[in-house]
């Protein structure tokens, strides 16, 4: 959380619009990760005070969600960094930050080489009914979580705990 931090609310619709909008275009290869995959698991919301909402994409997807997303929001601000691999920042101008890691992705282990995370063993992707959406979360998100914020994943938080590179 090293953004402006924004409320449970305001993140929550800007996930909803983007997933609304990922369907739409028929994506099916990506799932809510980080803090958004935490706050959805922990209390079927994004988190209060966190500053983004993220997404881990297919990295052959790249162009198929820029090209939906700069037509369902059009103005966005887009930041790309390419230091280790690609990452997108969106910043919708009516929406909060949406920060999306496109990920390579080889026997169902997506890799985020922007956070040098190994999602490992993701596939079949879950699904959750959510806010009359469909979201897709890593298999064994659970799991998921522990690895990458420790046993006491489930107690809020003012940090954001434990790093592993391999979850």
């Amino acid at each position: 959380m090293s953004g402006n931090s924004k409320t449970a609310e305001q993140l929550n619709t800007t996930l909803e619009k983007i997933v609304n909008e990922l369907h739409n275009a028929d994506l099916h290869r990506w799932f809510i990760s980080y803090g958004t995959l935490l706050g959805i698991v922990r209390s079927g919301s994004c988190i209060e005070g966190d500053d983004d909402v993220d997404l881990c994409c297919h990295a052959s997807d790249f162009y198929v969600v820029r090209d939906c997303m700069e037509k369902a929001f059009p103005g966005t601000k887009w930041s790309r960094h390419y230091a280790k691999d690609i990452f997108c920042r969106m910043e919708p101008y009516c929406l909060g930050p949406i920060d999306i890691y496109f990920c390579s992705v080889k026997d169902g282990n997506w890799f985020d080489a922007w956070e040098n995370c190994t999602w490992t063993d993701c596939d079949p992707l879950e699904e959750k009914q959510w806010r009359g959406t469909k979201l897709f979360l890593p298999k064994d998100p659970i799991k998921k979580l522990e690895g990458r914020y420790g046993a006491t994943w489930q107690i809020p938080q003012k940090k954001k705990g434990v790093r592993s590179p391999k979850l």
